[in-house]
């Protein structure tokens, strides 16, 4: 039996024969010239005398696949490597290998439109990932957003969702880190797997990357073919454009490399941070970092905000640019003890943003001075404007800051921190 399966870089062909070995033809980089279809050619054999997790490498190198005594010279070079595979008819193995790749090679024709019947789109992990796309999570540094993308990875790779109404697939994860190194990588996941209470965990594959995408992405892709990765996470944005984020020719060509990950099937996640010059919406909300096309690129943007406390971090991640219809937020706190992490869900409009903690503290200390103050009159103390006070001294109620009796609000003094 032969399959042949399409990658950015080329075809993958994969040989059954009848005793239960396994021939794998990877093809890279083909193109064509008057004299033929030239590229790269690895060959991988698995057979059934061999361990599981050991194959042969018969051939790497280059190859024509239009000359015909290119394919002779290939299968008699192929046959003589090893006692194990010298029996195989190379000869009819390989002729027919070529001509499937070559076939593929034809450009598609387009295709009629057809209804389906499911209309809704797929999401990998509702309602933060939609499945086959690329997603993106911004915030300031040292706001947790790695350590969530961590947390993600390993629910998506273990088949565990945050919400019991919604069903998550396991799915193989390669997690891309331009941050950190594998040892700190290593203690981070094991924090987070003593928040899963289920069996034996499953960690997902890991990449320490140094290149920019573009260079690092060969390799990405032959884990994807070899893994079957289904998620893959970028982190972080800043270090895998490998150049000024800001100019839009180098976010295009990261896009395109994202692009072709996606080509796959495959769901990504990108993490990035915000961009330092502006804020939109009366600088209540942060905006990526780099070029408007990177903003624009992927399907759905969320963005993170955060609160820091002494034994945990509650989480918000609101949904900035959606392709696929209005999405909820969702609130997440991790919790720290004993060396582990745990998490649980929160409401995510509790979570207090940048602007607002500014806010905030400038209305407690003007409470804690005072016997009590009506809103139009911390207004005027504040300098903030009662709409904006009204939102911001609810969240504080509920965190038992500050109380209300009978219009006045008042700090709380007998309060400790939620």
């Amino acid at each position: 039996m032969l399959t042949v399966n399409k990658t950015p870089l080329g075809f993958i062909v994969t040989y059954h024969l009848d005793d239960g070995a396994i021939i794998v033809f990877n093809f890279k980089n083909l193109y064509e010239e008057k004299d033929g279809i030239k590229g790269l050619l690895e060959v991988r054999v698995s057979t059934p005398v061999l361990p599981e997790d050991e194959e042969l490498v018969p051939y790497l190198g280059n190859v024509n696949l239009l000359a015909p005594q290119s394919r002779r010279n290939l299968a008699k070079y192929i046959q003589n490597t090893s006692k194990l595979i010298k029996d195989y008819n190379w000869t009819g193995i390989i002729e027919k290998v070529f001509q499937s790749v070559i076939e593929a090679m034809k450009p598609e024709e387009p295709v009629r439109i057809e209804p389906v019947e499911n209309v809704e789109p797929e999401y990998l992990f509702y309602p933060i990932l939609p499945k086959g796309h690329p997603t993106l999570i911004y915030a300031p540094g040292g706001s947790g957003k790695s350590f969530l993308a961590m947390y993600l990875s390993l629910l998506i790779e273990n088949g565990t969702s945050i919400d019991a109404n919604y069903d998550v697939e396991p799915t193989e994860t390669l997690y891309l880190d331009w941050e950190v190194d594998l040892n700190e990588a290593r203690r981070r996941f094991t924090m987070l797997a003593g928040n899963l209470d289920f069996g034996e965990v499953k960690f997902p594959l890991y990449k320490r990357c140094i290149f920019p995408l573009k260079k690092e992405l060969e390799s990405i892709l032959s884990a994807i073919a070899k893994y079957d990765v289904g998620f893959v996470v970028i982190d972080s944005a800043g270090h895998a454009v490998g150049g000024n984020i800001n100019e839009a020719s180098k976010v295009i060509e990261f896009a395109n490399c994202v692009r072709q990950i996606t080509s796959l099937g495959v769901t990504v996640l990108i993490i990035s941070h915000v961009s330092k010059e502006e804020r939109k919406h009366n600088d209540e909300e942060w905006t990526p970092i780099g070029s408007s096309y990177f903003e624009n690129f992927a399907r759905l943007n969320w963005e993170l905000r955060y609160e820091r406390h002494k034994d945990h971090i509650d989480f918000g991640l609101f949904p900035g640019k959606q392709n696929f219809g209005d999405v909820p937020p969702v609130g997440l706190r991790v919790s720290f003890e004993d060396g582990y992490a745990f998490f649980s869900k929160i409401d995510p409009h509790s979570v207090i943003t940048s602007t607002e903690k500014t806010q905030a503290e400038t209305v407690l200390a003007i409470l804690m001075r005072s016997s009590g103050m009506d809103v139009t009159t911390l207004s005027k103390a504040s300098g903030i404007t009662k709409e904006s006070l009204w939102p911001l001294l609810t969240k504080l109620k509920k965190k038992k800051l500050v109380i209300n009796e009978e219009g006045v609000w008042k700090y709380n003094f007998n309060a400790e921190e939620g």
